[in-house]
């Protein structure tokens, strides 16, 4: 069972375990019409294909709900993890 509360660390303990090949985060912030800054967080993980971004105003958010979308696709690729 996967932590949902807590996805990064989640993607960690698989990592650690060699479960996955955890390949980074990568973080853009731009500014959306109103000068506001605004995040975008992208997962990768070596052989899983899939959009796993997402943005908002908070780095950490953003973070956790693309780990999140990992996740959801780990669960749904192999039943038996």
């Amino acid at each position: 069972a996967f932590d949902f509360e807590n996805p990064v660390s989640a993607l960690h303990e698989l990592n650690q375990k060699k479960i996955i090949m955890l390949l980074g985060y990568v973080f853009n912030e731009y500014h959306d019409s109103d000068g506001n800054p605004v995040w975008r967080c992208s997962v990768f993980v070596e052989g899983l294909y899939g959009d796993f971004t997402a943005e908002g105003v908070s780095k950490k958010v953003v973070k956790q709900q693309a780990a999140k979308k990992v996740l959801m696709e780990l669960v749904n690729a192999n039943k038996e993890l």
